[in-house]
């Protein structure tokens, strides 16, 4: 039967093929007998699949009953179903996997949207979800890790990083990102380490430069241990590799902006402001930069130039103010001897209600309105300053606030002490004799006060309030003389500043790091004045034939303070 079954085959192959027209209406007529003629069957299994066991015992069991010499095969129905059924449970598999993989793909790229939109937490749940089901996917790791990092989950980040170095050992990028995490966490051998590698893997794995997209992948890593050094102190080496990074890389403005800190830091401030205007030049919007070279400016005496340099600062912010820069703006003012230009610059930065170093823009303000004699307004500010909540965070930014909130207390009660002795004879009151041992010992060190100062140290009485002061004559106000009770016309006062100014501008030292400050070269003046009317009344001593003159040392804390002589 065999032998004839396959010429039958044959010939109904050769028949099918010589009458096309009609084979979709046969196939359709048998299908529907479940019986396929020999020509259809022939066709799809050259055009669709091998033939498999089952349709190859078809074959052998087939019989010639067709009446227009047609010959057909009996087909085992049930085996063909269960072969058709297990056909689309395998297709069905397939393309729900297919199907699972381009969801992943699209959850992913949304996840990094989010990322680069700052919905951290939102890309991370749903990396979580992908994660979940695919736990090797080095795009979904690489992307966990960096919004994990972005959001200070340092230690997972860095799971999330070695993991997906274990699935691929040779893509830079990850030892970098991992070496940021590190330092981040203070394993700075750690970070140098994965910095190391990534540089290493740069140069000896040919896709790497792809897979950075761009030539820089060598000096975004030199750059990373730059900047590692930087925070390490180590500016020598930090210079080395930031200038490597720039010569490789001349487009990168954080290189740049990093390699002045270095600069400025190891006393170099017109290099360092070279760096850092070739960082704004770069990115004209990049708030670090102009902060950083107004601090230069202001460092190196060329207070216009810094000041608008951090003008500059205050308005780059994208609608969130500078805040660090009216405290430095505010802080050089000060330092030039412009009080009252440094409290209109605080006042606009607290107007901002910005929890953020708060307590040092209230600090700054009081210190200002002490120094120019409004004692109310300095007190109300120390008090304020030591009622905000304390800040926990560890390193030099939160030892800072805490240290100022400690100053607020010493300096208000020194703002009380010199209020209620102002109109007294200098020589009726001595802050070195008056003074608490203790209380001059924690001042000087910036420290809290401790329990038992308080044993000992009686606090300054407080201010009166506006009615009471008002309606009062006396209770140590200040005098009402408008020369302060020195005894003296205004006109002699004015001509006294007029010549301390021009005695005191002469003093001023004209280099880096000295602010030419209008206060101290009045103070100063002041001081030249003093001592040449001391001269001439010394010479006129000897003239009258006397042999010297006493100077009243009452008060001072020298070894003859107790004779007043």
């Amino acid at each position: 039967m065999e032998p004839a079954a396959a010429a039958a085959a044959a010939d109904a192959a050769a028949s099918t093929a010589s009458k096309p027209k009609s084979a979709a209406p046969a196939a359709a007529a048998a299908a529907s007998k479940s019986k396929i003629s020999k020509g259809f069957f022939k066709a799809t299994s050259d055009t669709a699949a091998p033939k498999s066991s089952s349709s190859s015992s078809a074959a052998r069991g087939a019989t010639n009953s067709s009446d227009e010499g047609d010959a057909v095969v009996e087909i085992d129905c049930a085996g063909q179903q269960q072969q058709q059924q297990s056909s689309k449970s395998s297709a069905g598999t397939f393309g729900a996997q297919v199907q699972q993989m381009a969801q992943q793909s699209v959850a992913l790229q949304i996840a990094i949207n989010q990322i680069n939109s700052g919905q951290v937490e939102q890309a991370e749940s749903l990396l979580d979800g992908i994660l979940a089901s695919t736990p090797t996917d080095l795009s979904a790791l690489v992307a966990r890790g960096t919004a994990r990092a972005l959001r200070r989950k340092l230690k997972e980040a860095v799971d999330d990083f070695s993991k997906a170095i274990a699935v691929e050992p040779r893509y830079p990028d990850t030892y970098k990102r991992r070496g940021q995490a590190r330092s981040a966490l203070g394993d700075h051998q750690g970070a140098l380490d994965d910095l190391d590698k990534a540089a290493q893997l740069v140069k000896e794995f040919p896709g790497a430069e792809a897979l950075q997209q761009g030539p820089g992948a060598e000096a975004d890593c030199l750059a990373e241990r730059g900047m590692l050094y930087q925070k390490l102190r180590d500016y020598r080496r930090a210079v080395r590799e930031l200038s490597k990074a720039t010569a490789l890389e001349a487009n990168n403005p954080q290189a740049w902006n990093y390699l002045g800190l270095c600069k400025v830091s190891m006393g170099d401030i017109r290099e360092g402001c070279k760096a850092y205007e070739k960082a704004i030049e770069l990115s004209s919007n990049m708030r670090e930069a102009w902060l950083n070279l107004g601090q230069a400016l202001k460092e190196e005496g060329r207070v216009k130039d810094a000041e608008r340099a951090l003008t500059k600062a205050m308005t780059t912010a994208e609608g969130q103010p500078c805040l660090a820069a009216y405290r430095l703006l505010a802080t050089m003012r000060q330092g030039q001897g412009r009080q009252a230009d440094a409290i209109k610059v605080l006042d606009r930065a607290l107007g901002h209600n910005r929890p953020e170093q708060k307590v040092e823009l209230l600090y700054l303000r009081a210190i200002c309105y002490h120094a120019l004699g409004y004692t109310r307004k300095a007190v109300l500010d120390y008090g304020d300053c030591m009622n905000c909540t304390p800040r926990n965070d560890e390193g030099p930014v939160g030892e800072e606030s805490r240290m100022f909130q400690f100053l607020s207390f010493y300096q208000r009660e020194m703002a009380l002490f010199v209020h209620w002795n102002l109109d007294k004879k200098a020589t009726d009151f001595c802050l070195d004799t008056e003074l608490n041992p203790i209380f001059k010992e924690c001042w000087c060190k910036k420290g809290p006060p401790p329990p038992e100062m308080f044993t000992s140290y009686k606090m300054q009485p407080q201010l009166p309030d506006e009615r009471s002061r008002s309606s009062s004559s006396g209770g140590g106000g200040s005098s009402s003389s408008p020369t302060g009770g020195i005894g003296l016309a205004p006109e002699q006062v004015a001509g006294l500043t007029t010549a301390a100014d021009t005695i005191g501008a002469l003093l001023q030292n004209h280099h880096q790091g000295f602010l030419p400050n209008i206060r101290q070269q009045r103070a100063a003046g002041y001081a030249a004045i003093e001592l040449g009317q001391a001269v001439r009344a010394l010479l006129a001593e000897r003239r009258a034939g006397r042999g010297g003159l006493w100077v009243n040392s009452e008060g001072s804390s020298g070894q003859g303070g107790c004779s007043g002589r």
